[in-house]
């Protein structure tokens, strides 16, 4: 497993030549996009220098804004598979190992792809849980020293996910709705802020 984090702050701005030669040279099995909405652009072009110079690579979107929005990212060229939701709890895992058999995702698995020229969409899966223990993340891939630095020996800790809070600026309030939809469930079942 390996990460490019283009981060301009971090001395990797947008250079899609850089990124394409990264491609190249790492030949990575599958190319994961995680991106916000701001970012939608660089994913996309990404996606797009992956197909040119990896044809054979799947390619998976995945994020907030290819949550909220699966069915403009599955029409990029180069996107292969969109995933909706949050994909720990080994739900990626589980769908890069059925790409290495040459197997599709399930449709209970939460990712959009298209067979026959035709998009096959799941629901997005449940919130995941986080009761049960302590949740074991590698992030030995980011350069948190650097990170920490740039924000002058602040470091970000997050104890839950989901908010309560409805803010017109924020995404929550789209992506509460869309797992309501989805899941056809009552606001009071949706286990949507979780500690």
């Amino acid at each position: 497993v390996s990460l490019v984090h283009v981060n301009e702050r971090l001395g990797l701005p947008f250079d899609g030549a850089h990124i394409a030669r990264r491609l190249k040279d790492q030949r990575p099995d599958v190319v994961c996009l995680s991106f916000g909405s701001n970012h939608a652009w660089a994913a996309e072009q990404v996606a797009r220098l992956a197909q040119e110079h990896l044809p054979d690579v799947p390619v998976v979107a995945g994020g907030i804004h290819a949550t909220l929005d699966p069915e403009q990212c599955l029409g990029w060229r180069g996107v292969d598979l969109v995933g909706v939701g949050e994909m720990d709890d080994f739900r990626l895992v589980r769908v890069l190992e059925d790409l290495t058999q040459d197997r599709w995702p399930g449709p209970e698995a939460g990712f959009w792809y298209r067979r026959d020229g035709k998009p096959v969409r799941s629901p997005m899966p449940a919130p995941v849980p986080l009761e049960g223990g302590p949740r074991r993340m590698d992030l030995s891939l980011f350069d948190h020293r650097r990170i920490i630095e740039l924000k002058r020996g602040y470091a970000d800790a997050i104890s839950g996910r989901g908010c309560p809070f409805g803010c017109s600026y924020c995404h929550n309030d789209a992506l509460r709705e869309r797992y309501l939809r989805d899941l056809g469930c009552a606001r009071s079942e949706l286990n949507y802020v979780r500690k």
